[in-house]
């Protein structure tokens, strides 16, 4: 258990040191966890390397991996806030029979569960995919409806 303790300390401070504010510090958690645990696994204790060593420098290159995908691709995701004032009602719905028509079944479930509040790290452990697949799928929904001429994202 305090192994456990530990590992959490070392992803958290990783997270904490690294988070440009791209993503939340959640998502960032889950992932530099992932990244601990498959580190833990890979681990090989003939080598001269301590566990925490070895698990510390996974964690912080997944995470800088992850900054340094978004330092390559424009953040298309930070014009996204579909809670801001300016949306009335018939906006919304809108963009609710928008995302129907031309959305994917997983693509449309993707959609709404970020609409309900939910992070990419959630919606991931929800339907089974990557962090990375998800954020990269909710990065193609909306270039979608974007090229539908959905003016509300």
């Amino acid at each position: 258990m305090e192994a456990l303790a530990d590992v959490d300390g070392i992803v958290k401070s990783i997270v904490f040191r690294l988070n440009k504010g791209n993503h939340s510090q959640e998502d960032l958690i889950s992932e530099g966890r992932l990244a601990a645990w498959l580190a833990i696994e890979k681990f090989d204790s003939r080598k001269e390397v301590k566990l925490k060593t070895f698990v510390f420098k996974c964690v912080e290159n997944r995470i800088k991996n992850i900054q340094k995908f978004d330092s390559r691709r424009p953040n298309l995701l930070s014009n996204y806030d579909f809670e801001e004032e300016s949306f009335d009602d018939f906006d919304l719905i809108d963009l609710e029979i928008s995302a129907q028509m031309i959305l994917s079944s997983s693509e449309y479930d993707i959609f709404t569960k970020y609409r309900a509040g939910f992070t990419f790290g959630e919606i991931a452990d929800d339907i089974e995919l990557s962090y990375t697949k998800v954020r990269r799928c909710f990065i193609r929904i909306c270039q979608k409806l974007r090229l539908h001429g959905t003016n509300q994202i």
